[in-house]
């Protein structure tokens, strides 16, 4: 198994590329930047993409991930609809957790 550390070091020292011009770009601390790559397994999306754009290799990225709020409102939608396909169903005869034949 790689390890991604230090793989992500190796690769940014090797193209001259560091965390603080990439939290620079992107818009945050050295810190941040350095937690995105190298700590966490998810990171904003935006983040990532910039990655990309400096050519680092995909398997060396964190996965993209949506805002917390983000992801809370299309929970909460998701769920509207789910109530609402239930109530469609209830309406001819069949009710949450029966098998629909």
């Amino acid at each position: 198994m790689v390890d991604r550390k230090k793989e992500i070091k190796k690769w940014l020292i090797d193209h001259e590329l560091n965390f603080v011009e990439l939290g620079e770009v992107y818009g945050c601390s050295k810190q941040a930047a350095y937690n995105y790559l190298v700590n966490l397994k998810t990171c904003p999306p935006k983040f990532v993409e910039l990655c990309r754009e400096y050519g680092i290799p995909e398997h060396l990225l964190p996965y993209p991930t949506k805002p917390k709020g983000q992801l809370l409102a299309e929970n909460k939608r998701l769920r509207r609809e789910l109530a609402w396909c239930w109530s469609k169903l209830e309406q001819f005869g069949t009710h949450p957790g029966e098998a629909i034949r």
